[in-house]
């Protein structure tokens, strides 16, 4: 199938500074840097080189699975002996590249990296036209079930499409689901695993500070609700956003801060990313990459 050559390239150059990011994240994770000094330097890095980030750049410490950025002020640090997950996304025009890594600073949960990585390996062979996601499923969990770690059947990858970071088909990390793959999509396939020892799923912790608007431009209303809705979503369309990016903006004549604190419970114009926990607390291992059906073949988007 064809794919538009300036579409194309828009993926290209967000998967291009997903990828470039990842390879250097043994340098931007340290035990003791800050987690907030890590996302600014991320997001940063994004816009300097062209992009915008798809989503907050999200860092998760050992049974942290998914979904935690720093809120505004954020004391948390990289601690010794953890287990930390870069999960990253770029997007040009709204063509989006997503991608992790696990970075490991106690030796005895290199073999659980490997496993996410070597399933995301053979997770990306299959991705072919027609394929069933349940057989993408399928050789995820048998290769880290075969490496003695079990993966979390909660988390799913997924198809994306434009400004849309989560559209149609989920790629999941078991064996289910009855869709099959097409030619000219592109979908995140993310492999997640965790401990023989624990349950391999995932639950809310109760906290969130990850958004993102459920409507489009609301019209006929004026009140300053309605008018911090449509500024976020002219920043940030249907993709989602850090509370704290919400908290340092400058509005002329609107107490920002005062009026997010009530936007943000209207779960019919906000939806809530909470953060993601393992179930028994066990360690979490992260390995992502996106990829485009091109031609009947995947093309990594976010490999080097």
């Amino acid at each position: 199938m064809m794919v538009d050559e300036e579409v194309f390239e828009c993926y290209v150059k967000a998967g291009r500074i997903v990828a470039s990011i990842l390879s250097d994240a043994h340098r931007i994770i340290r035990v003791g840097r800050r987690l907030i000094d890590i996302c600014e330097e991320v997001e940063s890095t994004i816009r300097n080189r062209g992009g915008n980030p798809a989503f907050p750049c999200n860092i998760c410490i050992d049974h942290i699975a998914a979904h935690y950025t720093s809120p505004l002020g954020d004391y948390i640090s990289i601690p010794d002996g953890s287990l930390v997950k870069l999960d990253v996304g770029v997007h040009i025009d709204g063509y989006i590249a997503d991608g992790a890594v696990t970075v490991c600073f106690d030796d005895r949960y290199e073999k659980l990296v490997e496993s996410v990585e070597e399933a995301l390996d053979k997770a990306v062979k299959l991705m072919k036209p027609n394929v069933k996601v349940s057989e993408v499923g399928a050789i995820i969990q048998r290769v880290i079930r075969d490496r003695g770690f079990k993966p979390i059947a909660n988390l799913t990858g997924h198809e994306i499409d434009r400004f849309n970071l989560h559209a149609g088909l989920s790629i999941p990390n078991i064996e289910v689901g009855t869709g099959r793959l097409k030619d000219g999509s592109v979908y995140a396939v993310e492999p997640f695993a965790t401990v023989s020892n624990s349950i391999g799923s995932v639950v809310s912790s109760g906290d969130a500070y990850i958004f993102r608007c459920q409507h489009t431009r609301i019209s006929g209303k004026n009140d300053e609700t309605y008018r911090l809705m449509n500024i976020l979503y002219s920043n940030f369309y249907s993709l989602p956003f850090a509370e704290r990016w919400v908290l340092e903006m400058s509005v002329e004549g609107l107490d920002v801060s005062s009026v997010w604190r009530n936007l943000k419970k209207d779960r019919k114009l906000i939806f809530r990313y909470p953060v993601l926990v393992e179930a028994g607390r066990g360690l979490v291992a992260q390995s992502e990459h996106t990829i485009l059906i091109l031609d009947g073949e995947p093309y990594v988007l976010t490999g080097l």
